[in-house]
């Protein structure tokens, strides 16, 4: 009998080891398992970071090429001109637009790269904003400065303080209002209205407007509408996504909709 006990005593024993080893073996067997998805979707972050470094130099490369090809074309002719073309050297006027032209593009290409800038230090979580309480008619100001066809039509903003950055708010204005230019080529109607805590003001534009399964998509990195991206029309796809980003960095908002007569983009700007 007491042999029969300490059977069955070492028996338990044995059971207990065996259930001890089994969920050793088990937690071993998942830390594998999570060790190999851990590193496979280390890898495929990896490869997805590696894809989106080729498209962003590529994107860029496409980008850059229109402006440089517009300022290398200007150049040739304004020295066609002036070494050969006698009726046009002393052509003030012909001389002059050239030369605006040369200036417009590098002045393009300059915020094709401060778009990239940006974005590439939003990647990295420094994209900064410095704001300060401004009286509002630094809008009409900055309007006045992105207004490159003199479209831009609608009232002046009322007086109130703003908390903005100018500098990011400028670098705002003139994404939206570059955009309606390059897709729309109309008039841009700018109206204003003020709220309790925010200066609202309204960008129209009276061009195709957005499909609606992409109007969400338009202030994504990098996205392009198809109906642009197969087109000659050059663009990065960051203008609105960076306005958007640095909205929400000044405390503010940015909304896009289609108005059935061209695209609206409303800027919540945050009163002081």
């Amino acid at each position: 009998m007491p042999i029969l006990i300490i059977l069955i005593i070492a028996l338990i024993f044995l059971v207990i080891i065996c259930c001890i080893l089994a969920v050793l073996l088990v937690s071993a067997s998942r830390k594998r398992v999570l060790a190999q998805k851990e590193l496979s979707e280390t890898l495929d972050r990896e490869i997805r970071l590696q894809e989106k470094e080729r498209e962003l130099v590529a994107t860029l490369c496409r980008t850059i090429k229109g402006p440089i090809t517009g300022m290398r074309l200007n150049s040739e002719l304004l020295k066609t001109v002036l070494t050969v073309d006698n009726e046009k050297r002393n052509d003030e006027a012909y001389v002059i637009d050239k030369i605006d032209r040369m200036y417009g593009k590098a002045e393009e290409l300059e915020n094709i790269v401060s778009d990239f800038l940006s974005s590439a230090m939003d990647d990295l979580g420094e994209i900064t904003v410095n704001c300060a309480d401004i009286e509002s008619g630094i809008i009409d100001d900055i309007l006045k400065k992105c207004d490159t066809r003199g479209r831009i039509r609608g009232a002046s903003v009322p007086f109130v303080l703003i908390h903005i950055d100018s500098k990011r708010m400028n670098q705002v204005i003139a994404n939206i209002i570059d955009n309606s230019y390059k897709y729309a080529d109309t008039d841009i109607d700018v109206s204003f209205l003020q709220t309790d805590y925010y200066l609202q003001m309204k960008i129209e534009d009276h061009g195709p407007g957005v499909p609606e399964d992409e109007i969400a998509l338009i202030t994504k990195r990098f996205y392009r509408t198809k109906r642009w991206a197969a087109s000659d029309i050059e663009g990065s796809g960051l203008g609105l996504y960076l306005a958007k980003t640095i909205m929400e960095k000044m405390e503010g908002q940015m909304y896009v909709e289609n108005t059935g007569t061209g695209l609206c983009v409303t800027l919540y700007i945050r009163l002081s």
